[in-house]
């Protein structure tokens, strides 16, 4: 019989600054997602590998520091302390990769961000000389036993992609400053290197969707185009905020959502917002050069209203409640009714205040003006 170990990966994505679950623009506490949510499934999933002498992986696929009122008002007050990052240095993620909206808020904010996580933070298709702390790839160690009780040292090589529409998304904040490369052919190029550099099995951070049909005309979704390319062993997806695996998502060649696999390779996307954990647990032959003999995917979503854990709630209490703060100023004052029942059809005095305001914004912005229709 052949030699087989067990190695688990657990992976969050598109987090969006949901270090707990809160409705900043309502004021009030969510029941579902957030990592303080995932935090004790994360703890569970990770014992019970232990408990069986399992290693794990905790990794994470980007969009993570953009998305709500806490966030832009960190990006504002930079001094301080980022509670998202806070949170997975508390967690232990061992490789943190990058999504397109972690560009948002600038690079100086990214970098403030990067250079306080405790683990790599890489990017595979960004080239950008402001932000030294980022890595192009990561290579971890660690230390199997197989089904006869043998111990076995592996490699494992993790590499991360972002849309390259990234580039003319936040051209404001890149552009001559940062080169964005098409997701496939940086991959095609540093798969095998990292190979040559020892890496025994290789994990693709893939922020882009997966197709949900059978075609690849859709440029933000190339997560099987990714699976596809010779040496990757594993891909978290992201990006699109769907779930993967999900029986109600359509299969077609090579996209089984049923199983979890892309081109006959685990593959997952676990939500937005904290909304799933991502588990997926690999058997691995040394004696077919660690290839994936077999594997198992799924998407663990906490129950409506479930615990939070308290150590991610008090690590983002102060500014939590510095953003409620914040919220709760006034800006202004409406002195006529408006409300918007019949928006959907016919004009809206709040739709028009809406526009008004963003036409001032565009102008202050852009030191041009913008004619009245």
């Amino acid at each position: 019989p052949e030699e087989q170990v067990k190695l688990r990966i657990l992976a969050t994505s598109d987090l969006h600054m949901c270090v707990q679950s809160f409705d900043y623009v309502r004021d009030q506490r969510g029941a579902e997602g957030g990592l303080a949510r995932l935090a004790p499934l994360i703890r569970t999933a990770r014992a019970d590998a232990e408990a069986r002498g399992i290693p794990t992986l905790l990794l994470d696929n980007g969009d993570t520091l953009q998305g709500n009122a806490l966030g832009e008002l960190l990006a504002r007050t930079p001094s301080h302390p980022n509670p998202m990052v806070q949170a997975m240095n508390a967690l232990e993620y061992d490789v943190i990769g990058l999504g397109n909206h972690d560009f948002d808020h600038g690079l100086d904010y990214l970098r403030s961000a990067i250079d306080a996580f405790d683990m790599p933070v890489i990017s595979s298709n960004v080239t950008c000389a402001e932000l030294e702390g980022l890595f192009s790839r990561a290579m971890l160690t660690r230390q199997l036993t197989s089904s006869s009780g043998t111990r076995h040292t592996i490699r494992i090589g993790i590499l991360s992609i972002l849309p390259q529409q990234t580039a003319a998304w936040n051209q404001n904040h890149l552009d001559g400053k940062a080169e964005v490369a098409d997701p496939a052919s940086a991959l095609e190029t540093a798969v095998p290197q990292l190979k040559d550099e020892g890496a025994d099995l290789i994990i693709i951070l893939a922020h882009t969707g997966i197709p949900v049909a059978n075609s690849s005309a859709d440029r933000q979704s190339r997560a099987l185009e990714i699976a596809q390319i010779p040496g990757v062993d594993a891909v978290i997806a992201g990006h699109t905020h769907i779930r993967f695996p999900d029986a109600a998502q359509p299969q077609f060649d090579d996209v089984d959502p049923q199983r979890g696999a892309l081109a006959d390779k685990p593959a997952a996307l676990p939500g937005f917002g904290g909304s799933d954990l991502a588990v997926m647990d690999l058997d691995l032959s040394p004696e077919q050069g660690w290839g994936v003999t077999a594997f198992s995917v799924s998407l663990e979503r906490p129950y409506p209203g479930a615990a939070e854990d308290e150590e991610i709630l008090g690590i983002a209490a102060r500014a939590h409640q510095a953003t409620r703060t914040y919220l709760s100023q006034p800006v202004g004052e409406i002195r006529a009714l408006m409300h918007t029942f019949f928006a959907m059809a016919d004009p809206s005095s709040v739709q028009a205040l809406m526009a008004m305001a963003q036409k001032r914004a565009v102008e202050a912005l852009s030191l041009i003006h913008i004619s009245e229709p």
